[in-house]
């Protein structure tokens, strides 16, 4: 098994709709620094995280990853994995985990959609919320692409070209409590929201295929994102960036990285 080294990029979800739906998922990678060392052993699965922006995070990442390889060396692999990974500054860890997991299955020579399919299979047994696992299905079809993408389930994912680089800054703690509970209850408000999240993630999408200047419409499309998530989940919206579905219990803060360096320099 190689080792899987340095890591620089791994996906994020910059636009997808927080409720049960098959609504389009944006994907694009972030900046991060990780290095990951992958082996064989003979004793049993082992994960060890050194994560210096939040131990308990570190922790809940390394549960979520060994959760995945005792599944694969129970049902697929035969064999048992040494991983030891070591963060250098925030990342998304729901992508570190797609990224680390998907291509472990890539590296048993297995085709794409047999990764996809037995990532989707284990997934299920360990995540419960549908949010996160309409996200992850969308993260390794980046992950075995290599691109960024639109990607809707049971269509064919659209390659696209973002030229904005975002960063993860921190993580919080957060306990799912929708703030609108009577109206959504009511299928036409539901399937208004749907309607909503759908038409601004291709709408951002067709503005990034057709190569234009999109930076207002991503501004925009973070603004619906963030009223979506306090809308569903009572999520306070940040003042800069975006809170994504993360790891269990967890929102990691999602920001432009110019937003990051004017902050900085100011």
């Amino acid at each position: 098994m190689d080792n899987m080294g340095l890591i620089e990029e791994i996906p994020v979800p910059i636009f997808y709709t927080p409720i049960k739906c098959n609504n389009p998922v944006i994907v694009h990678n972030h900046s991060t620094r990780v290095e990951v060392n992958l082996d064989t052993s003979s004793g049993g699965n082992k994960v060890e995280v050194s994560y210096n922006n939040g131990e308990d995070y570190g922790r809940v990442l390394a549960n979520y990853i060994k959760k995945f390889i005792d599944m694969l060396s129970e049902y697929i692999a035969e064999e048992y994995f040494s991983i030891e990974i070591n963060i250098d500054k925030p990342v998304y860890g729901l992508g570190l985990y797609a990224f680390i997991t998907t291509l472990l299955l890539k590296e048993m020579d297995l085709p794409d959609d047999e990764v996809l399919r037995a990532c989707s299979i284990i997934d299920e047994k360990i995540v419960s919320d549908p949010v996160r696992l309409m996200v992850l299905k969308a993260l390794r079809t980046s992950v075995l692409l290599g691109t960024s993408i639109i990607y809707r389930g049971g269509e064919k994912p659209v390659e696209l070209n973002i030229e904005k680089n975002f960063v993860i800054t921190k993580h919080l703690r957060h306990d799912d409590r929708s703030v609108v509970t009577e109206l959504f209850n009511e299928q036409a408000f539901r399937a208004a929201v749907i309607h909503l999240g759908g038409y601004t993630a291709i709408a951002l999408a067709k503005c990034c295929i057709a190569g234009l200047e999109c930076s207002k419409l991503l501004t925009e499309s973070l603004i619906v994102f963030n009223s979506l998530q306090y809308m569903v989940k009572g999520v306070t919206p940040p003042l800069d960036g975006v809170l994504l579905d993360d790891l269990p219990g967890y929102l990691s803060l999602l920001v432009l990285e110019d937003d990051v360096s004017e902050r900085d320099s100011g």
